[in-house]
């Protein structure tokens, strides 16, 4: 009798959370937060334009005047680079849409990464605020950044995750002599609403159902 007790337990417990998975499963992954003038927008790379079109019109809506992406090199983009096609591909892709939709490339920063992976974009871009931290503190202004973040809407919580996991490693940095705590950079994260990604009946839409079975393996797998 008790071992039925239990394993009816288990069963119900089971049905209802993979009910709740297929209820909220998808909505979940959806992070946005209230937009705000920022100093620059993140644009994480892949969906080629939907994030584009997203950054252009916050771009264009004056909310930031800079835009950053990290280039790195994939495989299939190695391929396209080894058969000599005349078609811009990779950066040169999306320098011309984000061109097309309104950004001078002055306003454009290309940075390097070492890995083809959101963690790879959260260090290139920890990196360059380092950097852009050291020139920050010889004008004195001490001033919180602020970043908004555009990627597609299932991967924003793992973006989000990864940002503020590799943003804690800013160092510190001297002002005359002494030691100032670097202020926190505020994330505001923007999934591009030009996606069409479904959050509600996910698992009725192949595309929908592939990203967030791929994004819930990634969390749960630490392998980011």
């Amino acid at each position: 009798m008790r071992r039925r007790s239990i394993l009816t337990t288990f069963l119900f417990t089971t049905a209802l959370l993979i009910v709740l998975f297929l209820w909220r499963g998808g909505h979940w992954l959806v992070v946005e937060t209230p937009l705000q003038p920022a100093d620059a927008i993140v644009m994480l790379r892949g969906s080629t334009p939907e994030r584009e079109l997203e950054v252009a019109q916050l771009f264009n809506e004056g909310l930031a005047d800079h835009v950053l992406f990290v280039d790195f090199s994939t495989h299939n983009t190695r391929l396209l680079d080894s058969l000599e096609l005349d078609l811009p591909l990779g950066v040169a892709n999306t320098i011309t849409t984000l061109q097309h939709l309104g950004i001078p490339e002055s306003h454009i920063t290309i940075l390097k990464g070492d890995i083809s992976s959101t963690r790879g974009e959260a260090i290139a871009i920890r990196q360059y605020l380092e950097t852009a931290g050291e020139a920050t503190v010889r004008t004195k202004d001490l001033s919180p950044q602020r970043i908004i973040i555009v990627s597609s809407p299932p991967h924003m919580r793992r973006a989000r995750l990864l940002f503020r996991r590799e943003l804690r490693k800013l160092q510190a940095q001297p002002v005359y002599g002494r030691k100032t705590f670097r202020p926190d950079v505020e994330l505001i994260m923007r999934p591009s609403p030009y996606s069409d990604f479904q959050a509600k009946g996910w698992y009725r839409h192949r595309e929908s159902a592939r990203s967030v079975v791929f994004e819930y393996v990634k969390l749960a797998a630490g392998s980011w």
